[in-house]
C-alpha cells in the first residue's frame, strides 16, 4: 500500500511546523529544519556534533541540488547530501552551515 498522507499541513509555513527554504536563489521549498546531535567516533574519542537536517517532500527539490546554496530563516547552508525516506515521498537534506 502506497503512502498517501497529505503532508502539506506539516510543511505549512503559516499554521504548521514548516519554514521556507530558498535553494540557489531560485527554488522555494517548504519543510522542517531539525538540529540533531549525533555521536561520532574520531579515532579513539567519541564526540557529539550538531547535524542540521531539512526534511521536505522529495519531488519539491530541484534536480542536482547537492552542493547548492540554501537559505533557511536568514541562515546560509550548503546541501551536502539528500536521502529519500522509505516511502519515497520525503527527503532528508543534510546541510553544512556556511560562514558569514
Amino acid at each position: 500500500m502506497a503512502f498517501e498522507e497529505d503532508l502539506s499541513e506539516f510543511f505549512d509555513t503559516a499554521d504548521g511546523f514548516g519554514v521556507a527554504a530558498v535553494i540557489d536563489n531560485v527554488t522555494t521549498v517548504n519543510g522542517i529544519i531539525d538540529h540533531n546531535y549525533v555521536d561520532v567516533t574520531a579515532g579513539f574519542v567519541d564526540v557529539t556534533v550538531n547535524e542540521i537536517v531539512f526534511i521536505c517532500e522529495y519531488n519539491d527539490l530541484p534536480m542536482h541540488a547537492v552542493d547548492k546554496a540554501i537559505v533557511i530563516e536568514n541562515a546560509s547552508y550548503l546541501i551536502s547530501s539528500i536521502k529519500q525516506d522509505g516511502t519515497g515521498r520525503l527527503a532528508k537534506v543534510r546541510l553544512k552551515k556556511q560562514k558569514a
